[in-house]
């Protein structure tokens, strides 16, 4: 797990900061084009929390962050956030409106499950 939680100890810089805040808001509106208010949205590969933060307050958040020290701090924050890696995912996935996973596939270790 040390990938995953030196990954939360990273200074973003200026422009790393931009990119990351126009993602959340390009995935933010795609979201809301589906969803309604309260369906569960699961995130595979919460990190720090970004994304995470825009969603719930408008809907049901569930996130999966295999990082002890990121999945920690995402549950001090209020999310509810899974302490594992994905695939595979729990019973929630069947009823939710959408499951978003960025920059996580690569590491997989089955990606075909995860399709």
């Amino acid at each position: 797990m040390g990938f995953y939680d030196s990954y939360q100890k990273r200074n973003v810089s200026p422009v790393g900061r931009m990119l990351n805040e126009r993602f959340t808001r390009r995935v933010s509106r795609l979201v809301a084009a589906y969803a309604q208010k309260n369906d569960t949205i699961i995130e595979i590969g919460s990190g720090k929390g970004a994304l995470a933060a825009a969603l719930s307050s408008k809907y049901s958040y569930i996130g999966y962050e295999p990082g002890p020290a990121l999945h920690k701090s995402l549950v001090q924050g209020g999310l509810k956030v899974h302490n594992e890696f994905a695939p595979p995912l729990r019973e929630e996935s069947d009823t939710s409106t959408a499951i978003i996973a960025s920059h996580v596939v690569e590491h997989m270790e089955n990606v075909g499950v995860a399709m």
